[in-house]
């Protein structure tokens, strides 16, 4: 009964500090968008869409400080009302008080990887704008026998614009082929090139061909994805993890990629170290009145975590920093804190 009346507790001053922290970020939306808002009924429909894609990752922010607001408001509210001395005098140890505000923290964490991985996703999907679509960034693709592919443009579905092939040999290491293709469309079980130029290097001289038309088997051209962007940040760990491999495959950097997986899996635990802050300020400071001191404090300890987490995962990002210290590095420092609290006032 009492750990089921800790989570109730918890959770509604969760609820009460997350709402605010919207409300705020909204009203913050909506004057930055007041020229947008009032143009006409279409306008005001993509201010909306754009709030809601901006609300993952201004959540990934919020949702840690929270916790850390909602378990300080928790405990020393029980402090308070000296609902805490009958409960500890009971027997119940820190464990006994942390574990259920943990099993609710791990309900956000889930609910926070669902709303970052697939319902952002699908808004991105249906919402974004549609301009990214028409141009592909210029991009290298690795592919079998030999063979680099760089991708231009991609119109629409199943179709490219400005490919250049090259292919190489290994023994002696030179470039034997360079094809440029002005366009390409799939077919159901290859790739039907057009208008292409084709330059063949030999030991002693240079062919030149133009050829109409060259067609090649589906697993001779990587693969390509038509959908709009996602950030790694926004996949899921299965498809991060196929994406992973995939890139590894194409010879395609995956620094970025590697960094947010380890991120995913940080970021529960991120939200557990709250809690344990949490615990040991509100209890220290509320034996001593300094309910007020707790909060601040909670709240300067919450952005800087933020501020080093960002600059573990930007080195992370930039290949400075292995990817597992750049997500996990931050959470390793605040154990840390959160263990010398305890240690010193006995939670």
């Amino acid at each position: 009964m009492i750990s089921r009346y800790l989570a109730g507790e918890f959770t509604r001053f969760f609820i009460l500090f997350l709402g605010a922290f919207l409300i705020i970020i909204f009203i913050g939306n909506v004057f930055s968008s007041l020229t947008i808002i009032f143009e006409d009924w279409e306008g005001f429909l993509r201010f909306l869409r754009i709030t809601a894609l901006m609300l993952p990752q201004l959540l990934e922010f919020t949702i840690p400080i929270t916790v850390l607001l909602a378990t300080i408001t928790t405990f020393s509210t029980f402090n308070r009302t000296s609902e805490l001395l009958a409960i500890r005098s009971s027997g119940v140890g820190p464990w006994n008080l942390a574990w259920p505000l943990l099993l609710i923290t791990l309900l956000i964490a889930a609910s926070t990887y669902v709303g970052q991985n697939y319902l952002y996703v699908w808004m991105h999907r249906q919402w974004a704008e549609t301009d990214s679509t028409i141009k592909l960034q210029p991009i290298w693709k690795v592919a079998p026998d030999n063979r680099l592919y760089f991708f231009g443009k991609l119109p629409e579905k199943g179709k490219l614009q400005s490919v250049t092939l090259f292919q190489w040999q290994t023994e002696p290491y030179r470039m034997v082929e360079r094809t440029a293709i002005e366009r390409g469309e799939q077919q159901k079980t290859s790739w039907n090139f057009q208008d292409l130029e084709q330059y063949l290097f030999s030991d002693n001289h240079l062919k030149y061909e133009n050829l109409e038309q060259l067609n090649l088997k589906m697993e001779e051209v990587p693969s390509l994805k038509y959908e709009k962007a996602i950030s790694p940040r926004n996949l899921p760990f299965l498809d991060l993890r196929d994406e992973i491999e995939n890139r590894r495959n194409e010879g395609q950097d995956v620094t970025r990629h590697r960094v947010a997986f380890f991120q995913k899996s940080a970021f529960p635990f991120q939200l557990f170290i709250m809690v344990f802050l949490g615990l040991a300020l509100s209890t220290s400071h509320s034996r001593k009145g300094m309910g007020a001191e707790s909060l601040a404090l909670s709240c300067l300890l919450a952005i800087l975590f933020w501020i080093l987490n960002q600059i573990l995962l930007a080195l992370g990002d930039a290949g400075e920093l292995h990817p597992f210290s750049a997500s996990w590095g931050s959470i390793g420092l605040f154990t840390l804190i959160a263990w010398l609290l305890h240690l010193r006032y006995r939670v």
